[in-house]
């Protein structure tokens, strides 16, 4: 079982630059980490939340973990992880590294703006080195799951930071929180990186989204899921948005014209019976269209274009009937924005990935991809979580 440890610092970068010291140790093979996040609060007040991926391997548990415990800090906007199985199985990992009302209490007091918090989950460590190297930055220890004893000498080994340390954190200077990317005319905001914003979409499936660092971040799960706005339905539309790979094997895909995941769909075989999903996110799949985010092409035993970026998901390439004639784009790099532009006309997909064409898509099938019906149950626009920490940002559409 892994160990927690949460570490306040009187200062704004703190806890990023400790978690720096951190990896150097894990280098040296003087700490193994199960999982870290930092915490720091932006100009804005709000508190800015990061996972350290590239600290971590495969034992991690997760953007999903995180997201619900500092969701229940301070109420930063979820979506999507905190109910159901997925919920009761991270609420047994906060118990098993004693995460507890005492817990967030002194996290809440004791974190302010102007300060930064580290939580470790520690699977094993040279503790004598790692307290060495870290005690320069005056950590304060608010959480561990040691023993009693164990966690005081941790603490008296951590104690004292001067008052010039805590004096410095009102000199910090705050780093500016990137504006939302103006509207163009004729466009409106579906997701202005805002957490009202949020209010109008609803998550079904696997995994989760949340706010971190003014963008959506996608949070994985077990089975993938589906964040889809709730308030209107889209026929024919612009829509353009803005989104960032975490890493080169991340994959994520935005959903067109579904139908409502929540309604019971016709049975293809025989429209007349209507069903539920039991995994209401296959809705998404099974009556719409998904525009592919995956530099790996994957969906498949080989790499195939109808399964890379800027396609239309498993839609055959060619020229015939029902077909997608597709021009891969430039390949794409982790940490670098991409604009992803999505045209539908009657039956016409068209999608442009960075200002170029990669796709042209005539629907045949009468029971995909439909326009708003009379009922209102088809027309739907979702964001797919899938593999990795996909950022997406500015959603904004317009109707003729």
């Amino acid at each position: 079982m892994s160990t927690l440890v949460v570490l306040a610092f009187p200062t704004d970068d703190g806890a990023q630059d400790v978690l720096d010291v951190i990896g150097d140790l894990q280098r040296q093979q003087l700490i193994t980490l199960e999982d870290a996040a930092t915490l720091r609060f932006g100009s804005d007040g709000k508190p800015k939340v990061k996972q350290a991926t590239n600290l971590v391997g495969e034992g991690a548990w997760g953007g999903a973990f995180w997201g619900l415990l500092f969701g229940l800090l301070f109420f930063v906007p979820v979506l999507g992880i905190a109910i159901g199985a997925v919920a009761g199985a991270l609420m047994g990992k906060f118990t098993d590294v004693g995460i507890d009302d005492r817990f967030i209490r002194d996290v809440q007091r004791k974190v302010k703006p102007g300060q930064s918090a580290l939580f470790l989950l520690v699977r094993e460590s040279n503790q004598e080195r790692v307290l060495a190297a870290i005690e320069p930055y005056h950590p304060e220890v608010l959480q561990t799951s040691l023993s009693v004893e164990q966690e005081r000498r941790l603490r008296d080994a951590l104690s004292g930071a001067p008052a010039q340390s805590v004096a410095a954190a009102a000199e910090v200077v705050e780093v500016e929180v990137e504006p939302a990317a103006p509207v163009e005319d004729g466009f409106r905001s579906l997701f202005d990186n805002t957490s009202t914003s949020l209010e109008d979409w609803q998550f079904v499936g696997g995994g989760g989204f949340a706010i971190v660092d003014d963008v959506l971040e996608a949070q994985p799960g077990e089975e993938f899921g589906v964040l889809y706005y709730t308030t209107e339905t889209f026929g024919d539309f612009d829509l353009q948005l803005e989104f960032r790979l975490d890493q080169i094997d991340s994959d994520s895909g935005v959903f067109v014209r579904f139908r409502d995941p929540l309604s019971p769909v016709p049975d293809p075989s025989d429209p007349a019976v209507a069903y539920a999903y039991d995994r209401p996110q296959w809705v998404a799949v099974h009556t719409g269209f998904e525009v592919q985010i995956d530099e790996l092409a994957r969906g498949g035993d080989v790499e195939v274009d109808e399964h890379r970026t800027g396609a239309i998901y498993d839609i055959p390439t060619g020229a015939d009937p029902g077909q997608q004639q597709y021009t891969r784009g430039s390949a794409l790099s982790p940490d670098t924005w991409h604009q992803l532009q999505i045209v539908v006309r009657d039956d016409t997909y068209q999608v442009q990935l960075d200002g170029n064409s990669t796709t042209s898509f005539t629907n045949i099938d009468r029971l995909r991809g439909q326009p708003p019906m009379s009922e209102g149950s088809s027309g739907y626009i979702g964001l797919q979580c899938y593999r990795g920490h996909v950022a997406l940002r500015n959603v904004r559409i317009r109707t003729p």
